[in-house]
């Protein structure tokens, strides 16, 4: 599974005394979007939520993700869902996360209380 990714940049920018042509950004947690939605401003919209939460993590200040350029942006928008879309490899896989093939073969899946 994949947990982090480069993002190679259209544009040069200089940020925080130094130039950046390209950024690494991880794999959210739920943590991730708690800690983005306090750092946020009161009141904050969808836009400037996600980049709160981008700009987390991607390690930068969110003033520093205002500069860049849409389609930047737009490359720091698909990674992310690049990244959330990653899976452990579950095929065969057995322990914490999950028995294999053959242990669940003809059984319900487990539902928590609430679903």
């Amino acid at each position: 599974m994949i947990t982090e990714k480069q993002i190679p940049l259209c544009h040069a920018y200089e940020l925080g005394g130094r130039t950046v042509t390209e950024l690494t950004m991880r794999k959210s947690t739920v943590q991730d979007r708690l800690d983005a939605a306090r750092t946020a401003p009161d009141g904050a919209t969808q836009a400037e939520m996600e980049l709160a939460l981008f700009a987390l993590l991607c390690g930068l200040p969110a003033q520093d993700m205002e500069q860049l350029y849409d389609e930047d942006y737009e490359q720091i928008q698909e990674t992310y869902l690049f990244l959330k879309r990653q899976r452990p490899d579950r095929t065969g896989a057995t322990g914490k996360w999950g028995a294999g093939p053959d242990e669940t073969a003809g059984k319900e899946p487990v539902k928590s209380e609430n679903g």
